[in-house]
């Protein structure tokens, strides 16, 4: 007998909602959370989503990319440190998941941990944002590696963008 995980199906718009309940229970408001952003890389390097986007008082909190449970976070999970550490002000925390999985890193301190586990708004509230200095030159290499490791990922889910 093998021992194979039956997973019903739960798309990304799932993922999100759950996301979304899950930080609301955690004291977040909902004009607080913000959905669907599109960041713009500049002309060279296109656009990306950002799945949910967690502000206080005009701070960028947590940054959230989601996939379906069908698709691995890998990809996902360095997408959402590097644009982070693009957007200003840089939040405090990156989070990929897909509700099986996910992978959380503290911009900060450089703390990685596996799971859902997200401070309440309160907490939140009082952590310090990092921040990023890039020179032209590394910002240009990491819209690059950004712009690259989208399209990797886009592809994989069946869109080209051509």
């Amino acid at each position: 007998m093998s021992d194979e995980r039956i997973i019903p199906y739960i798309s990304k718009e799932e993922v999100k909602g759950k996301l979304k309940n899950l930080l609301t229970s955690k004291g977040y408001s909902g004009n607080e959370i913000t959905e669907d952003i599109v960041f713009d890389l500049g002309e060279d390097y296109g656009i990306v989503l950002i799945d949910l986007l967690v502000k206080i008082q005009d701070f960028n909190k947590i940054l959230i990319l989601c996939d379906s449970p069908s698709e691995t976070i890998t990809l996902t999970a360095r997408l959402a440190v590097l644009i982070s550490k693009l957007l200003h002000p840089s939040p405090r925390i990156a989070i990929a998941t897909n509700w099986m999985e996910t992978e959380a890193t503290d911009l900060l301190t450089n703390k990685k941990w596996y799971s859902l586990e997200i401070p309440s708004r309160e907490e939140m509230e009082k952590m310090e944002n990092p921040s990023f200095e890039f020179s032209d030159e590394q910002k240009e290499k990491m819209k690059r590696v950004i712009s690259g490791l989208y399209s990797m990922k886009c592809r994989k889910c069946g869109i080209r963008f051509e």
